[in-house]
């Protein structure tokens, strides 16, 4: 998949994180641009974002009925 966002690239990426493996969108950022992980891709490997603690918390895993 290729698009444009405000002059930047879009596309599709396999993303490997803590262990798991998710697909997601990215925008491609300028030359040296610092990376971000947003909460989507954290939440679809299991992983949620805890502000008050400043910590990676993975999710409890919910059984399949």
């Amino acid at each position: 998949m290729k698009a444009d966002v405000g002059g930047k690239g879009i596309g599709l990426v396999r993303i490997e994180f803590m262990g798991e493996t998710t697909a997601g969108r990215i925008i491609f950022g300028a030359p040296g641009s610092e990376p971000l992980l947003g909460v989507t891709a954290l939440e679809s490997v299991g992983v949620m974002v805890d502000p008050t603690n400043k910590t990676l918390q993975r999710l409890p895993a919910i059984p399949l009925k």
